[in-house]
């Protein structure tokens, strides 16, 4: 049973390398699993008051964090069809900064899928606000048409209007770019 900080921190001191380890077999990326193994324990930590009694907190802990495992390899699954171009990336967004690692290609595969991304970023950022925001829900959150227009307070015709406009800008915007730098 977990009832205080003290109890929680002592079951990440005690099972940190077992579930390192078990989200290491599932993301094999060991930085990804800590990073999760982190995030679990900031779950846990962060729980509302009501919930902070467990049955069995290692189950629970263990839980926590291979839900988490699977939400990073369904992002990453969605990030590389959106940008299949960039396989092998692993791509972060943070509001504006945008941050690209790629481990396994050559310095001129990385620059040229830094181009690229930041070609689509600057295209995206020259759409008004409420076409980038539709883009964004539909492609990068995976929100159907209805579940956008629900979000935005619009309706679903508008949601398609403003998908249609933000994709034909992007055909002009990257077809221009690839022309320019053939």
């Amino acid at each position: 049973m977990l009832a205080n900080e003290a109890s929680i921190s002592a079951l990440y001191a005690q099972e940190f390398s077992d579930l390192r380890r078990h989200i290491v077999r599932k993301l094999h990326n060991r930085c990804e699993a800590e990073d999760v193994v982190q995030d679990a324990y900031m779950r846990i930590l962060t729980m509302p008051a009501g919930h902070a009694v467990l049955r069995n907190a290692k189950a629970f802990l263990f839980t926590v964090a291979s839900n988490l495992a699977v939400d990073t390899v369904r992002r990453q699954q969605r990030q590389r069809r959106i940008f299949p171009t960039m396989n092998e990336t692993s791509t972060a967004f943070e509001g504006d900064a945008l941050e690209v690692i790629c481990p396994r290609r050559s310095t001129e595969d990385q620059v040229d899928a830094a181009m690229r991304l930041k070609c689509v970023v600057g295209a995206l950022a020259d759409l008004p606000a409420t076409c980038r925001q539709a883009f964004t829900l539909h492609k990068l959150e995976e929100l159907s048409y209805a579940e956008v227009a629900a979000k935005m307070g619009i309706t679903v015709s508008m949601v398609e209007k403003h998908l249609s406009r933000a994709l034909q800008h992007l055909r002009n915007h990257l077809g221009n770019q690839e022309l320019s730098t053939a």
